[in-house]
């Protein structure tokens, strides 16, 4: 089972292979381009994990893909309100918050990742989301 955090019950037991099984359909069909079906299947999962951030940060991606970054910032916005320390969250917040030319609440947020993480892969991230911005990449034109 994903993990279960605040108390929250999911509505029906699922096993943790079955859920990221589910996890994995949903990033198929975002491969696929397949935008609306991924999200289907990531908010189903939610439902049957409600505790866990990592449906909405995948949601959060599907609406980053399509340049709809206002319902990505609620997403990951969301993530961060179940899992604060969670470094990944943070970088992904941070990066949808540059799309968003939220240059000053970004920074935050990428300072709380590589904290949080600052030699693992979500700390890195956020460190080359920094180096980007400094470089001029970020945010896009």
């Amino acid at each position: 089972m994903m993990d279960i955090k605040k108390g929250k019950s999911p509505l029906i037991e699922v096993s943790h292979r079955d859920l990221m099984v589910m996890m994995e359909a949903g990033y198929i069909y975002l491969q696929m381009r397949k935008y609306q079906e991924s999200l289907d299947v990531f908010s189903g999962v939610g439902t049957l994990a409600p505790s866990s951030e990592i449906p909405h940060l995948a949601m959060g991606n599907v609406y980053s893909t399509q340049g709809q970054y206002e319902k990505a910032y609620r997403e990951h916005s969301m993530a961060a309100e179940l899992d604060p320390n969670n470094a990944l969250v943070r970088a992904l917040l941070g990066e949808v918050l540059l799309f968003k030319k939220r240059k000053d609440e970004a920074l935050l947020q990428l300072g709380k990742a590589i904290e949080l993480d600052s030699e693992g892969a979500s700390g890195n991230f956020a460190k080359s989301l920094l180096k980007a911005l400094d470089e001029g990449l970020l945010p896009p034109k």
